[in-house]
């Protein structure tokens, strides 16, 4: 067996090579392996720590590959017994894992196995250990394992099935102790994709949303300490454009704060143009989805939006200068 897992990690290796026959002919042979087996293999040399990390991603990248479009040629010829080791193990080594980057593919990896362990006909999540493992993550004082918690919710906001009401108490306490973790910003802005993607999730159940609906002061805030310090991208602010987009009625209340900061960050030139942009998206969506809504609790804001919405359409770069001192059209 090792000496297989040793022309295993070979065959991983050429197929990162950024030579393209070498790349071809070894994911030709990639492809031969048996789904199975191709499975096992992948996550034993995941496993293996001596391995280089690069490799090590890659597996994991393969491995959820096949879970998503393999599930039932790789999962029932697995076994019960081989079933559980692996979900044993995946838990263990998203919970010890070190290096950012493998955690967040175990998470991924993880997610997919959530996603079809829910059972088609009861709809019931056949997998418990999971929902243990994100009780565990979501209540840890480890940064990381909030990270990797809020990571899954994002990846599969289902994966409660059908007993997620039973859950709402948990779920609800998971947010707001994710959302205002003070310790590290990083976890904050994966509870607001965690729970923007929770939330559209169920955007149709009207108990989910106004359980929950609570939370939208914290996803404003991560949004304004997002803007002020500039200290992580515009992710905030783009779920927050997601939540405008499916669910703007949980906005109303705060409309006022939304289009203040908004319309603040559009008019501060000195912000990036993500932040500025973003900023604008979630106005504008909200007017969209929600016209009427706007037109009545943030009615005042609208000369502003158009003002900004113009200004930004003439908005010219330094580098522009060139095409603007360009008089022959076939120079240009």
């Amino acid at each position: 067996m090792a000496a297989n897992m040793q022309d295993f990690d070979g065959l991983m290796k050429r197929m990162l090579c950024p030579e393209n026959e070498t790349r071809s002919e070894a994911e030709k042979q990639y492809e031969q392996i048996p789904i199975p087996t191709k499975g096992r293999l992948l996550f034993q040399l995941f496993l293996d720590a001596a391995v280089d990390t690069e490799t090590r991603s890659m597996c994991l990248v393969l491995l959820r590959r096949i879970l998503s479009s393999n599930w039932d040629d790789l999962w029932p010829a697995w076994g019960k017994e081989t079933q559980e080791q692996f979900c044993e193990q995946l838990l263990k080594s998203a919970s010890e894992e070190q290096s950012a980057m493998l955690r967040k593919r175990l998470a991924d990896v993880i997610a997919e196995v959530a996603r079809s362990t829910i059972d088609t006909e009861s709809g019931r999540q056949t997998w418990a250990g999971v929902l243990q493992f994100l009780e565990m993550c979501t209540t840890s004082d480890s940064a990381t394992h909030r990270e990797t918690g809020m990571m899954l919710i994002e990846n599969v906001p289902s994966m409660f099935g059908c007993d997620q009401s039973r859950y709402m108490a948990g779920i609800r306490h998971m947010f707001q102790t994710s959302l205002l973790y003070a310790a590290q910003s990083s976890v904050r802005t994966a509870a607001v994709r965690a729970y923007v993607a929770f939330m559209c999730e169920n955007e149709d159940d009207d108990k989910v949303l106004k359980s929950l609906s609570d939370q939208i002061p914290a996803v404003i805030q991560v949004c304004q300490h997002v803007v002020a310090t500039e200290d992580d991208d515009d992710v905030p602010l783009q779920c927050l454009c997601d939540l405008a987009t499916s669910v703007p009625k949980t906005l109303q209340p705060h409309l006022n704060d939304i289009f203040t900061l908004c319309a603040s960050t559009v008019a501060d030139k000195q912000k990036d143009d993500s932040y500025r942009h973003s900023s604008l998206e979630v106005m504008v969506s909200l007017c969209e989805s929600a016209t009427n809504m706007v037109k009545k609790k943030a009615s005042n804001f609208i000369p502003t939006l158009l003002e900004q919405c113009l200004g930004l359409m003439t908005e010219l770069e330094d580098n522009d200068e060139e095409w603007l001192s360009c008089d022959n059209v076939e120079e240009d």
